[in-house]
C-alpha cells in the first residue's frame, strides 16, 4: 500500500527575495571596510568638523559683539590677555579693566572726560600736542619752581603725596593744557589798555600783606578768628598758622605783594587802603569763604622802569596771560556743549569673580563676602587737599583745569604759592 501522508515539498532552486535590510547591511560593511583600509579618512574628516567648528563658533561671537554694540576691531582689542593662569587660562584686558574701574573708576573719571573732551573738540581743527612738547613743557614746569626741582623730586615728593603718577600728569594735565592753549590762542587779542595793565601791575605800586582764609560758611568762627587777628600782629601771625590751607598757615599766611588791577577789586581796595602794621576788615567772598588782610609795607611803583622800554616784552606776557584766563572759560562752554552724564558707581560692596580650577569642577571660595560690610583701609597715599574756590592750588597739588590769574606780570615763581583771589571761581 502506498503511503499517502503529507511530506514536505521540495524547495524551490529560486531564491527567496531578499529583506531591505541587507543592501544597508552590506553598504555599511562597505564603509567600514574602506575605513579600515584607508584610516586618513578618519583623520580628514576630524579636521573638517573642527575646521567648521571654528567658523561657526568666531561668527557667533562676532554676531554677540555685534549684539552688544561693540566693533568688531574693540570687541577684539578687549579680549587681548594681560596674563594667564593655570597654566592657558587667560585673564584678559576687559577683566583688568573691570578691576580697575571698580577700585579707581570714580576717581579718574572726570579726568578721562575732561581730556576726551578737549581731544574732541581740538581734532575738528587738527589740533595736536606731540610728546616732545609734552616733555619739554614738564621740564620748563620743573623749572618754575623757586629752586629748580629734578623729575624724581617731583614724583615722589609731590606726585606720590596725592596718588598720582608721572604719566597721569602728563597725560591728563599738560597735554590737554597744550592743546587748549593752541585753541584759544587765536581768539586772544592784546591792546594798549592790557598792556598798560599788565605795566600797572609788575612795575606799579604794590602792598605786601599777610591773608588768613577761613572756610566758607563758618560765619560764626570766622568772627572769633577775626576778633583774635585785629588785636596785633602777634595775634594775626597766631591765627593765620592756624589756616585750613597747609601752603598759608606754613608760610604764617604770607601772599605775593598785591598789585594794582589785581584779579579781585574788593581786596585790591581794602590792601592799598590800609597802612602798614593794619589788619583790615572780615572780608565774605563770593564763594563763602571769609578773607582778613594784615598790611605789612606800602611798595612804590619802580620809577627806573620806562613803559616804552618794556612795552613788547609786556605785551607778550599779557597775551600768555589771556590765553590763560581764556582756557577754563572755553573748557566750560565745551564742557557744557558735551553734556557729560556719569553712569559710573563705585558706591556699593567690592566685587568679585569665581574662579574654577582646571583641575577641580568646585569653584574657589570668593574672598569677599556680600553678605558682611567690608571695611576698606585708608590708600597709602593721602588724597589731594582741595582749597576754597579763592585760593588757586599749592604747587604740591596743582589743579588739571584751573589757571591762576592773580600776579599776570610778576617774575617767575618762589616757593610760596601762587594765591587767587578768594570768591573768584
Amino acid at each position: 500500500m502506498q503511503n499517502t501522508a503529507f511530506t514536505k515539498p521540495p524547495e524551490s532552486a529560486t531564491p527567496a527575495p531578499s529583506s531591505p535590510a541587507a543592501p544597508a547591511a552590506e553598504e555599511s560593511t562597505g564603509w567600514l571596510a574602506l575605513l579600515q583600509r584607508c584610516p586618513w579618512i578618519w583623520q580628514l574628516a576630524l579636521v573638517i568638523g573642527v575646521g567648521v567648528g571654528c567658523f561657526f563658533l568666531g561668527k557667533l561671537r562676532q554676531a554677540n559683539a555685534r549684539d552688544t554694540g561693540i566693533p568688531d576691531d574693540i570687541f577684539k582689542t578687549i579680549q587681548r590677555p594681560v596674563a594667564y593662569i593655570y597654566g592657558d587660562m587667560v585673564v584678559t584686558r576687559a577683566e583688568l579693566g573691570e578691576y580697575l574701574i571698580d577700585r579707581f573708576g570714580a576717581d579718574r573719571l572726570d579726568f578721562m572726560l575732561n581730556r576726551k573732551i578737549v581731544e574732541m573738540e581740538c581734532s575738528k581743527h587738527g589740533i595736536t600736542a606731540t610728546q616732545a612738547e609734552v616733555d619739554a613743557r614738564f621740564q620748563d614746569d620743573l623749572r618754575k619752581f623757586g629752586t629748580p626741582m629734578t623729575q624724581h623730586e617731583f614724583v615722589n615728593s609731590i606726585l606720590r603725596r596725592f596718588g598720582k603718577t608721572l604719566y597721569e600728569w602728563k597725560e591728563d594735565v599738560i597735554r590737554p593744557k597744550i592743546m587748549m592753549e593752541k585753541l584759544v590762542r587765536a581768539k586772544v587779542t592784546i591792546g594798549d589798555k592790557d598792556i598798560r595793565e599788565g605795566f600797572d601791575a609788575k612795575y606799579g605800586p604794590k602792598v605786601e600783606c599777610r591773608m588768613i582764609v577761613i572756610e566758607k560758611d563758618n560765619a560764626k568762627v570766622a568772627q572769633q578768628v577775626f576778633d583774635e587777628a585785629k588785636k596785633g600782629r602777634t595775634q594775626f601771625l597766631e591765627q593765620a598758622r592756624k589756616c585750613f590751607i597747609p601752603g598759608l598757615a606754613q608760610a604764617e599766611g604770607k601772599i605775593p605783594p598785591i598789585h594794582k588791577h589785581f584779579g579781585d577789586k574788593d581786596i585790591e581796595d581794602v590792601a592799598f587802603r590800609l597802612r602798614e602794621n593794619e589788619v583790615g576788615p572780615l572780608m565774605k567772598m563770593q564763594d563763602g569763604t571769609y578773607v582778613i588782610l594784615f598790611c605789612e609795607k606800602q611798595l612804590p611803583a619802580n620809577a627806573a622802569v620806562r613803559y616804552e622800554d618794556v612795552r613788547l616784552e609786556i605785551s607778550k606776557e599779557m597775551r600768555e596771560l589771556r590765553i590763560a584766563q581764556k582756557i577754563p572759560e572755553l573748557f566750560t562752554e565745551l564742557h557744557k556743549k558735551a553734556m557729560p552724564k556719569k553712569v559710573l558707581d563705585n558706591g556699593g560692596t567690592p566685587s568679585y569673580s569665581t574662579v574654577v580650577s582646571p583641575e577641580s569642577s568646585s569653584p574657589i571660595a570668593p574672598v569677599i563676602n556680600n553678605d558682611v560690610p567690608v571695611k576698606v583701609p585708608p590708600p597709602p597715599t593721602p588724597q589731594p587737599i582741595t582749597p576754597p574756590s579763592g585760593v588757586a592750588p599749592l604747587p604740591e597739588a596743582p589743579s588739571p583745569m584751573a589757571v591762576p590769574i592773580l600776579r599776570p606780570m610778576d617774575p617767575a615763581p618762589t616757593p610760596m604759592p601762587p594765591v587767587v583771589p578768594p570768591g573768584k571761581k
